[in-house]
């Protein structure tokens, strides 16, 4: 009998509790939690290990912003769903759309949005 795989998601904040306090709540959705705590190590890992469901990423950090890391995703061919996050009102979904995210969630958001949304995303890709 197969045993299912279970998703591994990117999580990239330069926050650290951000970053902890979603790991865990991934986890307990039965995620695999990765993460990077700047855009530059979020590519690196991307490129050495590219084998991630999905990746949620703030659009404001140092050493690399949000847009850095989906526009190296998609030029390299990557699909995954990518979630772009922020506490920039001036962003919404639409817009994050047109920049070739997956979507996108306003900071502060309840973990279940987030593992709602990579569930909905996953499951429409197979």
């Amino acid at each position: 009998m197969a045993t299912a795989r279970i998703p591994r998601v990117l999580l990239v904040d330069d926050s650290v509790d951000l970053i902890n306090y979603l790991s865990f709540q991934l986890q307990r959705a039965g995620f695999e939690v990765c993460t990077a705590f700047g855009g530059l190590e979020a590519v690196r890992l991307l490129e050495e290990d590219g084998a991630f469901a999905a990746v949620v990423v703030d659009l404001q950090m140092p050493h690399g912003d949000g847009l850095g890391v989906l526009e190296a995703i998609r030029s390299s061919g990557g699909e995954l769903p990518v979630f772009l996050m922020s506490g920039d009102s001036k962003l919404n979904d639409a817009h994050a759309k047109k920049l070739g995210a997956t979507g996108f969630l306003a900071k502060p958001f309840a973990p279940s949005a987030l593992t709602f949304r990579i569930m909905s995303a996953l499951a429409k890709s197979g």
